[in-house]
């Protein structure tokens, strides 16, 4: 076959591991023969399964076409019969000439012709008596090595024959172990059987890519690549796709690195993944050529350390360190133990929790999916962050910034309780979820935005009190939450009491005193509020400031609720008045109630009824009731602090 030569690149990690030359096709015929002088092997076909095996992982990653001649009687045969590259024994010197080298794998550019590419094995050496060709071992690592030869690789520390540089010449020194290439004398941890190369190391697969180009066709689509502890060393390329690491049981955890840098001019990702903490002598070592985004851990503690691409990184049932990188990544936590380290603007990332009973939101971590059953107290990283809950119980403290709580439950949302430092909302089926620094709290059909919660149970009570004045003058009733909450709103948004009066005075509810004269007006007024005729005195004061225009039709009844309320009141007047408003308060704001019906009772209960027994009076009756309709949360502006957090979920 034909042969070519490569010129240098200037690119050192290529060009120091080239002899110079390589095959011009593609298609490359592999075959086995016995000795020039009669030598055969003991084995043939274990040795032939292992030469085959070890001839595919030196070409899989390339575009290298292997076929099998199958086993011949001597080399030249098998070259007459077409093969390319041929493994031979020798016994008689033909390639040694004494020397004790294991084996010798000639270049494609040797002559004659008929040794180029062919490797022999030094039956006269310790090659004849190893343990094992087994892959990991010293006599697979001697396969793989040779194979390098005939392919077109050279030694790390000499120049081929070829006057190419070397590792050290090329201040790479460091390069030169069998863990970087298989090429290199340098053992990092030598063995007879374990702990070898079982593939080409990375810069093997860069260089013969170079030579030969890059298998395309490999692993299509998304891979999930299981790594065991193998006691060896290996390296994966895995070109395009969504690919994952599933880590399996070793007696140490796993250390891995996902591609994220380059060698020299390669445009391949490389990253590595081991057992143990030493990465320099490893049990067990994977180089990670390609694209991988995903890692899964084994059962002990793992260090998983992304990449620039979107990771998802699952350490497993151990204590793990996990890393991500400029990726929007996600984490799975299901140990007290796990860390997770993000550094700013690299993303939005998010963790989904497991199996713990409380979490801290590492920094620079926005979202966390909670898929634990039991209830979990979270505390935020005083970032923005979003929470996203099934039906669990949860208590959340966002510290600072702007926090969202997404509450996926079919269950119905029964009540907002609104604390001093923070809010429980009550589902039907038991589920409460406390937030505090939270600025969102959503469910399937609703959406809270919180600091309107917040300013409302910030207000202050006379101004409250003035609102549900206004409901009982003008309504006749106690207020609704619903009502009550947008007019205080209104208030704290900075409208005047007299507007709001004289929206009141213009609504439904008020057609009793609108369109009366002066005289009527103050009769009814005065029976509504008061539940009694209007004195002389009061009558005739108030008949002058409506006919005077002092006081406007719309504005009489705040002025007439207001005057109840001074300090120059009828006694009788103002406890009837303020026991109404009371009322009212406890029954929209603090309990969040809606039911018209009823806020109109509670304004026909005498003032401190009972019942003399230990029955709820009527009055407790009606505050007790909650809504029946299933439709919208009661909201309950409670005046206190939130329970302790060991109470959380059985505050009531």
């Amino acid at each position: 076959m034909a042969i070519q030569t490569k010129p240098l690149t200037g690119d050192r990690y290529i060009d120091g591991m080239l002899q110079g030359s390589y095959w011009s096709d593609t298609s490359l015929v592999f075959s086995m023969s016995d000795g020039w002088n009669g030598e055969t092997w003991n084995a043939p076909d274990a040795m032939a399964a292992e030469f085959l095996a070890a001839a595919y992982q030196m070409t899989r990653y390339t575009a290298l076409d292997g076929q099998w001649l199958g086993f011949h009687s001597d080399p030249n045969e098998a070259y007459l019969a077409g093969a390319d590259i041929n493994l031979t024994v020798d016994a008689n010197n033909v390639a040694f000439a004494g020397s004790p080298a294991w084996a010798r794998g000639f270049f494609p550019s040797t002559t004659p012709e008929i040794h180029a590419g062919d490797i022999y094995l030094n039956a006269r050496s310790e090659a004849n008596t190893l343990p094992s060709y087994a892959p990991g071992s010293q006599g697979y690592f001697v396969l793989l090595h040779e194979l390098g030869h005939a392919l077109g690789l050279k030694h790390p520390h000499d120049d081929g024959g070829t006057n190419r540089p070397t590792f050290t010449e090329l201040d790479i020194a460091d390069w030169d172990f069998n863990l970087f290439t298989v090429m290199s004398y340098n053992d990092t941890n030598f063995d007879l059987v374990n702990y070898n190369p079982a593939t080409p190391m990375i810069l093997d697969v860069l260089a013969l890519q170079h030579l030969y180009g890059v298998n395309t066709a490999l692993y299509q689509g998304a891979t999930d690549w299981q790594l065991s502890e193998t006691n060896q060393y290996q390296t994966l390329f895995d070109p395009s796709g969504v690919n994952s690491l599933d880590l399996g049981e070793s007696e140490t955890g796993w250390t891995v690195y996902l591609p994220d840098q380059t060698i020299g001019d390669s445009e391949t990702r490389v990253g590595w993944a081991h057992t143990g903490d030493d990465p320099i002598v490893p049990s067990t070592f994977f180089w990670l050529a390609g694209n991988y985004q995903n890692a899964t851990g084994g059962r002990l503690g793992d260090v998983l350390i992304g990449n620039r691409d979107d990771n998802r990184l699952d350490g497993g049932p151990g204590a793990d360190r996990m890393t991500g990188g400029l990726g929007d990544d996600v984490y799975v936590v299901d140990h007290s133990e796990d860390q997770i380290l993000e550094l700013p603007f690299e993303g939005t990332d998010q963790i989904i929790l497991a199996d713990l009973e409380s979490f801290e939101m590492p920094s620079h971590v926005e979202i966390l999916y909670i898929e634990t059953e039991a209830s979990v107290i979270i505390r935020g990283n005083g970032s923005d962050n979003v929470l996203h809950l099934g039906t669990q119980p949860v208590e959340f403290d966002g510290v600072t910034g702007r926090n969202e709580v997404n509450i996926a439950t079919d269950q119905r949302l029964e009540s907002i309780e609104v604390f001093n430092d923070g809010m429980r909302f009550q589902f039907a089926a038991g589920q409460r979820v406390v937030v505090q620094e939270t600025e969102q709290v959503s469910t399937p059909t609703e959406s809270y935005e919180l600091a309107a919660l917040e300013a409302l149970a910030d207000s202050d009570e006379a101004l409250r009190a003035d609102i549900a004045a206004l409901y009982i003058a003008y309504f006749d009733r106690a207020p609704d939450a619903e009502g009550l909450r947008y007019w205080v709103g209104e208030r704290l948004a900075g409208m005047s009491l007299e507007a709001v009066a004289e929206s009141f005075y213009e609504q439904p509810e008020s057609v009793s005193v609108r369109g009366l004269a002066p005289e009527t007006l103050i009769e009814n007024a005065y029976q509504q509020i008061f539940d009694r005729a209007p004195d002389f005195a009061g009558a005739t004061y108030w008949e002058t400031e409506l006919e005077s225009g002092a006081i406007t039709t719309p504005h009489f009844l705040l002025a007439l609720s207001q005057a109840a309320r001074s300090a120059t009141a009828d006694p009788e007047d103002a406890a009837r008045l303020n026991e109404h408003i009371d009322r009212g308060l406890q029954y929209a704001w603090r309990q969040g109630e809606e039911d018209l019906d009823i806020a109109r009772a509670l304004l026909d209960i005498a003032p401190n009824e009972t019942s003399g027994t230990s029955e709820p009076s009527s009055q407790e009756q009606l505050l007790m009731l909650r809504t029946q309709s299933g439709e919208a949360p009661s909201i309950q502006f409670l005046g206190q602090p939130l329970p302790p957090s060991d109470d959380v979920f059985l505050y009531s």
